[in-house]
């Protein structure tokens, strides 16, 4: 036998459920927390990847079989990529225009001479790296302001990079 409160004990749920839902002209209970400079910044990188198309004032040209070097800034403050051989990943940190890489893991393949030489020198534009801006729909890493770019990068889908 059931006792006499359990249809009682059945509908308590709903009865809180319906008690939490908020009334379509209710005004929001709280403001949003504000964001800070380096939070606001990040957002407008994450979840693009970011394909190479110049590196230290060049084009980038590909040798045969090369790979375009590529960044993606994830949602979550983190930094993935590959440099023309190898992958790497790390938590780039960005606040206003300033970024810096620190230290990236990575793995350690070797390749080609011209495809190691590309390689080499994407990383080291990315450990130069000081200021950030978009430019004409593009991501420019410069050493400091007013300096010429060390690396462009142009917006690309994650589909089109593997």
């Amino acid at each position: 036998m059931k006792p006499p409160f359990f249809p009682a004990l059945l509908c308590t749920p709903l009865l809180f459920s319906a008690c939490a839902t908020p009334t379509p002209n209710a005004p929001p209970s709280a403001s949003p927390a504000p964001v800070s400079a380096e939070t606001a910044a990040m957002r407008s990188l994450a979840d693009t990847s970011w394909a190479l198309v110049r590196l230290q004032g060049e084009a980038l040209v590909l040798p045969p079989n090369g790979r375009r070097p590529f960044l993606f800034f994830s949602a979550d403050d983190r930094l993935f990529g590959f440099s023309g051989v190898n992958r790497f990943s790390g938590s780039p940190k960005i606040d206003g225009e300033t970024i810096s890489f620190g230290p990236l893991a990575a793995t350690r393949m070797a390749g080609e001479p011209a495809v190691m030489a590309i390689e080499s020198r994407f990383i080291e534009s990315l450990r130069l790296a000081a200021v950030w801006r978009i430019r004409d729909g593009r991501l420019e890493l410069l050493p400091a302001p007013g300096r010429p770019a060390l690396a462009i990068f142009t917006p690309i889908a994650l589909e089109e990079i593997e």
